[in-house]
């Protein structure tokens, strides 16, 4: 995304939330199981908010649950 000119970052979801939920913010959540306790608890302020998008092997986890949109990995 940077390399297109996307101002764009990257944080584990064990840091604290980086940036504050925004209309026009979009943030790409990435859990193999979509179970992880981190990654539900850094994105949770963003549901609702901007757009999330989970990454993730299962569409009916948690992630998939808070997410506007979700792309699987169909990784085993």
């Amino acid at each position: 995304a940077r390399r297109l000119g996307a101002a764009a970052t990257t944080e584990l979801a064990s840091f604290a939330t980086p940036v504050p939920p925004a209309e026009d913010l979009t943030v790409v959540a990435v859990s193999a199981t979509g179970r992880s306790v981190e990654v539900l608890a850094a994105v949770e302020p963003y549901a609702g908010t901007g757009r999330l998008v989970a990454v993730t092997n299962d569409d009916a986890s948690p992630l998939a649950a808070l997410a506007d949109r979700v792309v699987l990995l169909h990784a085993g």
